[in-house]
């Protein structure tokens, strides 16, 4: 959306988005063992790894 107004929901959604505070998830997706050309979202399979204020 754009020209349109920001709303209280806009706003959090940013602040709280990971790539606008300058951090990343490590293993995020991991492949899965019966079938390795496929990613999937990691749900705890693998340690993941979260790295704060990286610019």
């Amino acid at each position: 959306m754009t020209g349109g107004k920001w709303t209280e929901g806009m706003l959090r959604g940013m602040l709280t988005n990971e790539k606008y505070k300058v951090d990343f998830t490590l293993q995020k997706y991991c492949t899965q063992e019966n079938c390795r050309n496929k990613l999937a979202r990691n749900k705890g399979q693998v340690q993941s790894y979260y790295i704060t204020e990286n610019h």
